[in-house]
């Protein structure tokens, strides 16, 4: 893996998260010994979580509150296909962003 990771592109993670080591959260070399990395890809703002749009390969804006609890199968389903993507396939052209939840 470290190899893919030593290219500019990003590396594509169930056909939804696009990841590069820049994003890498913590000590790349550290993380790679123990097998597991971490990215960041999203950051609070206010109560909203904003999420890199880089990295789930959109162009909408993505806003979803903090309570609402999150995981994979919140941005990938079945077969895995992109619900983001999905979705900013169906919203209007002039949609910029998208809030979930309050």
């Amino acid at each position: 893996m470290q190899e893919r990771f030593n290219d500019d592109e990003p590396i594509r993670l169930n056909n939804t998260f696009f990841v590069n080591k820049e994003k890498v959260y913590g000590d790349f070399d550290e993380q790679l010994e123990n097998n597991q990395i971490d990215f960041i890809f999203g950051a609070l703002d206010g109560d909203y979580y904003h999420f890199d749009k880089e990295i789930l390969n959109i162009e909408l804006e993505l806003y979803v509150h903090k309570d609402i609890k999150l995981d994979k199968k919140f941005f990938v389903a079945s077969r895995n296909i992109s619900v983001f993507r999905k979705i900013e396939n169906i919203v209007a052209i002039h949609e910029k962003e998208i809030r979930i939840g309050k």
